[in-house]
């Protein structure tokens, strides 16, 4: 019905064009009639960037300082003289809130964008696009905060019923609802229709923990499947759009032949995504890698041995892989600052093994010892 609206108002519009020229109604005025029309009713759809950079050098900005003006001028002056191609940007974060005005019904039945700040995709990405940066849209799955609190009937369950919660308080939804799924294929096609150059998913997984309930057996065959069907719903969503499809893993998923009991196994994702993302932060290392026992002492190895390794296991090329490297206070060990030289530490592993790029993570989005000079 759309196309034959926009077909009949196009030949409206050149009927109108050929009165006002005078021209004469002639064959080749019918053709280009007909011709007007056809392209009105059946438009080019709007695609990604023909090719993404070849190495990919990016920065992580949260939901909330994507909202901050004043952020994104000082972000933008710093992009220019670090050598950076690319952002990550939240279009939904973990809490289970949409950046942007959605018209999905299950979005307006749980309020997911209540807190939206972009009105117009085209103006809010317009001064990234014309920096030439390759845009990534984050999406955080199935730790969905909201929509598990909305939707009990969605959400991971503990035995007794009640809403589980992880360590940072907040509920997930069980992946092996289809409605979840459909739910965030249609974020995803919203990332497209915004103009982003990629679609990165996070907490494209399970938990992790046991003692869980969920709608089907939590095996790992189960685990692993659910994943697969997700993953080759939106790759099938995408072919057509020239829009990236990566995920976002655990570091040691690049280490383990099981599937690290979160549903992801290397050799699996492998054909469903564009390219694999492994957390290879340091401080996550907390039982190290062989030779490597405290990881935070270790960063070049720590990157350079897990992405060797990932490609080995799976029998592919390193560029198949884009790691997030750590750029935050570690965690697991003695609490160093990661400076400038345990940054580019990382950042060289990932260069040396011709991975795909890199992208440095800091969940406030701050990065001034990635921006200060040597230290």
């Amino acid at each position: 019905m759309e196309c034959i609206k926009r077909s009949c108002l196009c030949i409206f519009s050149v009927k109108q064009l050929i009165a006002k020229q005078h021209f004469r109604t002639t064959i080749l005025s019918y053709w280009l009639l007909f011709a007007m029309s056809l392209l009105c009713a059946f438009p080019f759809p709007v695609t990604a960037q023909e090719e993404p950079p070849e190495n990919i050098r990016a920065l992580y900005i949260n939901y909330w300082q994507n909202s901050q003006t004043a952020y994104k001028q000082q972000l933008l002056a710093q992009i220019e003289k670090n050598n950076i191609n690319a952002l990550v940007i939240d279009i939904k974060n973990e809490y289970g809130q949409l950046a942007y005005i959605s018209d999905i019904a299950l979005a307006e039945e749980i309020g997911a964008y209540k807190q939206a700040y972009i009105r117009d995709a085209k103006p809010f990405l317009k001064p990234y696009k014309q920096a030439g940066l390759y845009l990534i849209a984050r999406i955080p799955v199935f730790k969905d905060d909201l929509l598990a609190r909305k939707r009990p009937d969605l959400a991971i369950l503990k035995a007794d019923k009640s809403l589980w919660k992880d360590q940072q308080h907040l509920a997930w939804t069980d992946p092996f609802f289809d409605e979840v799924r459909q739910y965030h294929l249609q974020i995803v096609q919203s990332a497209v229709t915004m103009g982003f150059d990629e679609v990165h998913l996070d907490y494209i997984r399970f938990p992790g923990v046991n003692g869980l309930q969920f709608n089907q057996p939590n095996t790992q065959a189960n685990r692993v499947q659910a994943i697969s069907d997700l993953l080759k719903m939106l790759k099938k969503e995408l072919e057509e759009t020239g829009v990236k499809l990566s995920i976002a893993t655990y570091g040691y998923v690049c280490w383990n032949r099981n599937d690290t009991y979160i549903g992801h196994q290397i050799q699996a994702l492998v054909p469903l995504v564009d390219v694999i993302a492994p957390m290879l932060y340091p401080s996550s290392f907390q039982l190290g890698i062989p030779g490597h026992r405290n990881s935070v002492e270790s960063p070049y190895a720590i990157v350079f041995k897990s992405l060797k390794h990932c490609a080995k296991q799976a029998n592919i090329s390193p560029s198949k892989f884009r790691p997030w490297l750590q750029a935050f206070k570690d965690y697991g060990f003695d609490k160093r600052v990661f400076n400038k030289a345990l940054i580019q530490a990382q950042i060289k592993a990932a260069d040396d093994t011709n991975s795909n790029g890199w992208m440095l993570w800091n969940p406030a989005s701050r990065y001034k010892h990635f921006f200060s000079p040597e230290e």
